[in-house]
């Protein structure tokens, strides 16, 4: 049927990730920002002089709105630099860019850190931000995934992420993948997770995985009308007649009831 024609995903949202990845956005600048290198912050210990007294100088541009000189003041000590380059520097740099709605040229900035610093939460976090702005939704559902993994399997709000941005790519089968995790893991699970699977279910034409999930959500609210309608339709597509009449029956009853 297809994830463009199905009827049930009207009702369960098929843009189900959009709007709260869009969220997301908002958080970007503060990650952006860069506060440890004004005098008496300890970075002299930490970083190298030279570019200290770049950072500062670029934070200083920063503040002033003046965008392009933080840019230059990086770029040119990038490029002179015999040194590794610190992270924060990428980080300002990046900010510099961002600031002046060059969302690819920072998103490249980042992915140059990468190579120098592949084990930062903060800069992979901002450089899968950044992928999902550029519009390459399936490596940005790639980074948040590979994100989860960097942060030792703790904030499931990754994946939760990931298994979206797969979902508005239209990459159903890694979609559900990342939401089989997800469900699996050893956590309370949320009805708007249930309710996501068999959106990416339905986009499949599973519609045994999506009875299966259905039929999860029931046990978590069993009361619930417009579910056991759901699961009336699913069993419809199934051409299972006998058994979504019987879960129609249900879903009157409680119309009934509640009228």
């Amino acid at each position: 049927m297809g994830a463009d024609s199905h009827p049930v995903l009207v009702e369960l949202g098929q843009d189900m990730g959009a709007k709260r990845i869009a969220k997301l956005i908002s958080g970007l600048l503060a990650l952006f920002f860069f506060n440890g290198t004004g005098p008496g912050s300890g970075l002299a210990a930490e970083y190298p002089k030279e570019a200290v007294k770049a950072m500062s100088l670029a934070q200083r541009h920063l503040k002033a709105k003046a965008f392009d000189r933080a840019a230059s003041v990086l770029e040119t000590y990038m490029k002179e630099a015999g040194e590794p380059i610190p992270l924060p520097a990428y980080q300002i740099l990046a900010r510099a860019w961002f600031e002046q709605n060059e969302i690819e040229t920072a998103k490249k900035i980042y992915e140059k850190a990468r190579k120098s610093f592949p084990k930062s939460q903060h800069l992979l976090r901002n450089l899968a931000i950044l992928t999902y702005e550029t519009g390459d939704l399936t490596k940005a559902g790639d980074l948040f995934e590979q994100l989860f993994f960097l942060e030792g399997s703790i904030d499931l709000s990754l994946l939760y992420q990931s298994a979206q941005i797969y979902f508005q790519a239209k990459e159903y089968k890694k979609s559900k993948k990342v939401f089989a995790r997800l469900l699996g893991s050893k956590t309370q699970i949320k009805t708007e997770w249930i309710r996501d699977m068999i959106s990416v279910c339905l986009c499949l034409d599973d519609l045994a995985c999506a009875e299966q999930w259905t039929k999860k959500l029931l046990e978590k609210h069993p009361g619930q009308e417009k579910y056991w309608d759901l699961l009336a339709r699913i069993r419809l597509g199934q051409k299972e007649y006998k058994r979504a009449a019987a879960a129609l029956e249900v879903a009157l009853a409680m119309g009934n009831a509640g009228a």
